[in-house]
């Protein structure tokens, strides 16, 4: 049997556990089998994906933060009005629409994976009425080994250009 001091874990007490929602309104992966990428959704995120085994969270979630860089900073899952749609009946392919109660700006994404290869694909349209706003994004990557890029996505899939936009 341990003694007590054995017991406490290294770098006690730490932090609070942060833990997503478990309210999930939408799961994904790719048709084919060499994709080792997972991910959930909701309140309009991508609230976890999983790398490379589908029970190692790899990132918390992945939002944007809007401002107008004075007054407000609203937080995507907690401040916007939340829509979830599943556009293509044979694709594990989402549109989430989060729109500001007052109408200022919303924001437009399609979330699905590449078919062959472990990436999310996230193509993402903010919609600014109010010129003043400024948009963010914010990545919370579990672990050490999470590179996160965030890179304006200039080449979508063809066969899918036509159909999301």
């Amino acid at each position: 049997m341990s003694s007590p001091d054995d017991s406490v874990a290294f770098g006690a007490p730490g932090i609070e556990p942060r833990w997503t929602s478990s309210a999930k309104e939408g799961v994904g992966t790719a048709y084919h089998t060499s994709c080792r990428l997972w991910f959930t959704l909701s309140h309009g995120i991508v609230n976890e994906i999983y790398y490379p085994h589908v029970d190692q969270p790899n990132t918390r979630d992945f939002q944007f933060l809007i401002t107008d860089g004075e007054t407000f900073c609203h937080e995507e899952k907690r401040d916007l009005d939340h829509c979830i749609e599943y556009p293509e009946r044979d694709c594990v392919f989402y549109r989430l629409t989060n729109s500001e109660p007052q109408g200022r700006y919303r924001i437009v994404k399609h979330v699905l994976t590449d078919p062959h290869r472990s990436v999310l694909l996230v193509h993402t349209k903010v919609e600014v009425l109010d010129e003043s706003l400024q948009p963010g994004a914010v990545s919370s990557p579990l672990g050490r080994r999470v590179v996160t890029r965030l890179d304006l996505l200039k080449a979508w899939p063809t066969n899918l250009q036509g159909r999301i936009d």
